[in-house]
């Protein structure tokens, strides 16, 4: 099993097939005694032990400060650090294996589904919209947030954006909206989605007809980067739309590959 973990630290790009067939055995055999150690138990449960990588390895994050680089402190339940601090401390890490995991992918499988599930990691994510996307297969990766973007979810797209990844953003027809819009466009180069006048327009015009509650359109209008005549017809119909309006559009996009 050493030589095996010792596999496992090397890049699945470096070994040679010899190697990648030695791990497989390894891990086959593993496989194997816990199905004969309890032959009632069911396949996720043999497969479980066996391949729990946390039996082989123990991860450690350490936190280095600007203000005094050559000091190094474990990240712990006791590190004096806000709780802010420490999410994005840890997502960072997760984020960043994550980012590695699809670079991996990449040519093997260039239209797998590249899925990041987070368990409580942001209150109220848009719940609808993964739902949606879920049910309908969707094969493009989708990152979904609520609000206004938190440092964190900066800290996700900026480790995306390093490995290559191009976004199209699409975000609600209000004034928080256009805005947050105008943050991600101009910091990614995001192409906008499903995000100007006549998508607007068409929205406005099809939520009425099919009798859904207008929202009110308040607050101070925001120019829109990538489309100078979206804040006008915003105005002069005076309606907000939230993405579920979109929904439907968004799904059909998402189903088709790259």
């Amino acid at each position: 099993m050493r030589a095996a973990v010792e596999l496992l630290r090397s890049p699945s790009s470096l070994r040679t097939r010899e190697q990648t067939e030695q791990l497989r055995e390894v891990l086959q055999r593993r496989i194997e005694d816990a199905r004969r150690a309890d032959p009632s138990a069911g396949y996720a449960a043999h497969l479980r032990t066996p391949l729990d990588y946390r039996d082989w390895f123990r991860f450690h994050t350490f936190v280095v400060e600007d203000a005094a680089p050559g000091r190094r402190r474990k990240l712990t339940g006791r590190t004096d650090l806000s709780q802010g601090e420490q999410r994005v401390l840890s997502y960072l890490v997760l984020f960043a294996a994550a980012a590695a995991h699809f670079t991996s992918l990449a040519e093997s499988a260039p239209h797998a589904p590249r899925l990041i599930l987070l368990d409580d990691a942001f209150a109220k994510v848009d719940e609808p919209v993964v739902e949606a996307a879920a049910d309908a297969a969707c094969v493009q990766p989708l990152v979904c947030t609520s609000g206004s973007a938190a440092t964190v979810v900066f800290t996700l797209l900026d480790a995306l954006a390093t490995t290559g990844c191009r976004f199209a953003y699409h975000g609600d027809f209000d004034w928080p909206g256009i805005t947050l819009a105008n943050r991600v466009i101009r910091r990614y180069e995001a192409r906008p989605w499903r995000m100007g006048t006549a998508d607007y327009e068409h929205l406005a015009v099809r939520s009425q007809a099919e009798g859904i509650p207008q929202l009110a359109l308040d607050g101070q209008p925001v120019d829109a980067d990538w489309d100078p005549d979206l804040a006008h017809a915003m105005t002069a119909l005076g309606v907000a739309l939230h993405e579920e309006a979109t929904l439907e559009l968004l799904v059909d996009d998402l189903s088709r590959p790259a």
